[in-house]
C-alpha cells in the first residue's frame, strides 16, 4: 500500500504553505485521497510535482550594466 501523507508534512517536504497544498489540490495539481475528515497526498504525487517542477533551464537571462538582457548558457 502506497504511504500518504497529511497537508502539512506536503507542505514542509515541497518548502511551501498548507494553503499552497490545498489550493494546488483544488486546481487539480496535486492528486489526493480523502480518508474519514483527513485530506492526504499520496507520495507518488508528491514525487511527480518534483519531476515537472525540476526541469532544468536551457538558459538565464541577466541585465547588463546597460540595461539590456544577455543570454548566458548553462554549461
Amino acid at each position: 500500500m502506497e504511504q500518504l501523507v497529511s497537508i502539512q508534512k506536503t507542505a514542509e517536504i515541497l518548502s511551501v504553505s498548507p494553503w499552497t497544498v490545498r489550493a494546488w489540490i483544488q486546481e487539480g495539481k496535486l492528486g489526493s485521497a480523502k480518508l474519514g475528515s483527513r485530506r492526504l497526498v499520496p507520495q507518488s504525487e508528491i514525487e511527480k510535482l518534483i519531476e515537472r517542477a525540476s526541469v532544468p533551464a536551457l538558459e538565464v537571462r541577466r541585465q547588463n550594466r546597460n540595461g539590456r538582457t544577455t543570454r548566458e548558457d548553462q554549461s
